[in-house]
């Protein structure tokens, strides 16, 4: 089970991008959305380990 989390997330993440046959404005429209929430997931994660490590 541990090895699917990773490969269902990067499914969910293509998703909102139309898949290979998208329509090029509808994937130009959600990837700034879609790199927000990745940039999101990444602070939330980074912030969880400082506070693991630090004082």
């Amino acid at each position: 089970m541990v090895r699917w989390a990773p490969l269902k997330a990067a499914y969910v993440r293509s998703q909102p991008l139309g898949g290979p046959d998208g329509d090029l404005a509808t994937r130009a429209v959600a990837a700034p959305a879609l790199l927000a929430n990745l940039l999101a997931d990444r602070l939330a994660a980074g912030e969880l380990a400082i506070r693991a490590y630090g004082p």
